[in-house]
């Protein structure tokens, strides 16, 4: 969600998110049997949400959990700490990771500025219990805002573009996302490349 670059990219280093301002965590939960939300103020960061393209109605409801789960990632990444009920709905790797983001955002006193579009988002595999998501995140629009003094320096262009994968499992009804990868694309170059 955005979002999230690799802690061994040495080009870029940690890419935080801010929480969500003025959206409360019943909205985000309230919002999974509809389309779910297609903007969301990340203050200072605008997540926005492409329309879904589904049309199955078990993908919609799919679709409509996973952006749930990416805004409660974000969250989680502002306070410093797996909000409730973000641990509900991120489990195994994925928890991990987030767990040791927050860990590292603490040292790097910076967020998000800017608009951040998730794109192309395809339901590549989901069976009984399990599913595979893919996105395009587009970051060209996001820059690197220190906490401290303010101060923004843009993100270098070979991040903009996102190619992610998410692992859910289903969990108590739940979609929850279980592992989460991203590959920065070279502009022009597919899946993602604009």
């Amino acid at each position: 969600m955005s979002k999230y670059i690799a802690f061994a990219a040495p080009i870029v280093g940690i890419l935080l998110l801010a929480g969500l301002a003025g959206t409360s965590q019943a909205s985000v939960l309230g919002s999974v049997d509809g389309d779910g939300i297609q903007a969301v103020t990340i203050s200072p960061l605008t997540q926005d949400f492409a329309p879904l393209t589904a049309a199955d109605p078990a993908q919609r409801r799919l679709l409509a959990g996973w952006r749930r789960d990416v805004i409660l990632m974000d969250m989680s990444t502002e306070k410093r700490l797996v909000v409730a009920p973000g641990a509900h709905y991120m489990t195994g790797g994925a928890l991990t990771y987030i767990e040791d983001f927050i860990a590292t955002e603490v040292n790097q006193g910076i967020v998000f500025a800017g608009t951040d579009l998730q794109w192309d988002v395809q339901v590549t595999s989901q069976g009984a219990t399990t599913a595979v998501v893919t996105s395009c995140d587009d970051d060209s629009q996001v820059v690197r805002q220190s906490v401290s003094t303010g101060e923004r320096t843009a993100l270098p262009e070979a991040v903009w573009h996102l190619a992610e994968t998410y692992d859910l499992v289903l969990v108590s009804g739940q979609w929850t996302v279980s592992e989460f990868a991203e590959t920065p694309i070279p502009a022009g170059q597919a899946p993602c490349g604009v």
